[in-house]
């Protein structure tokens, strides 16, 4: 997955895969977050919008992954 570099005080970096809705956060502290099932505009928004507070509104507690 290609990841796009993020100038914020909260991501570091987002990727997304289309073909799955798999998209990966990682955070300045190097903790990496992938969130299943996100559709496009989730991910556009994210990378459109003020990314905190879109995160938290609109990502935070969503898309879990399942475990296998």
């Amino acid at each position: 997955m290609y990841m796009i570099p993020i100038v914020a005080s909260s991501i570091r970096a987002v990727g997304y895969d289309e073909g799955t809705q798999r998209m990966r956060i990682i955070f300045p502290d190097g903790h990496c977050e992938d969130f299943c099932g996100v559709p496009p505009a989730v991910f556009d928004g994210l990378l459109r919008l003020p990314m905190v507070l879109y995160y938290d509104n609109h990502i935070r507690g969503r898309y879990k992954c399942e475990r296998a």
